[in-house]
């Protein structure tokens, strides 16, 4: 767990930080969750609740600047398997997209999971367009692409997997 605030970025984002999510932070994932299109805001407030529920099983950082929820990452470990995680959600706030929040969100959950025993990360997302950035960004933090799903989110909209191994 991840108690104190870490600094996120630096000179980049001024007093920006990074934690371990706490329930008071639900509404502003949820905004960003909407914001980006990931997940109705209602949802935000059922995986912080799983995070405390299963705190060896799933964890939802946050990250923050003084004023404001900048972006967060949701994990959860694979049921039935030895040290699979997979990272269920990542958003970053629009107005600070290619700011690093992103890239510093995804170095902090692999640094997490390695002190849970975890082996294995994999990441779904889609083909859409809108997902590009991230799909590139999972490609240059030394994920490689693992699956291509035709129209598993629907018609025309396929699934795609990314794997890491620590």
């Amino acid at each position: 767990m991840i108690k104190s605030r870490e600094n996120l970025l630096g000179p980049l984002i001024p007093n920006a930080y990074l934690r371990d999510a706490a329930p008071e932070d639900s509404a502003g994932i949820g905004v960003i969750a909407e914001e980006t299109g990931l997940f109705p805001a209602s949802m935000a407030s059922q995986m912080i609740q799983g995070c405390f529920s299963r705190p060896n099983e799933a964890f939802l950082l946050v990250a923050g600047s003084d004023d404001s929820m900048l972006g967060f990452a949701y994990c959860e470990l694979e049921r039935l398997t030895s040290g699979t995680w997979n990272l269920r959600a990542i958003g970053v706030a629009p107005k600070c997209h290619r700011s690093g929040i992103g890239s510093a969100l995804l170095h902090h959950v692999e640094k997490k999971i390695s002190t849970l025993d975890g082996r294995v990360i994999i990441i779904e997302t889609t083909d859409e367009t809108a997902q590009e950035p991230a799909r590139v960004l999972y490609s240059t933090s030394g994920y490689k692409k693992e699956a291509y799903i035709r129209d598993f989110w629907d018609v025309g909209v396929a699934k795609v997997v990314f794997w890491k191994h620590f």
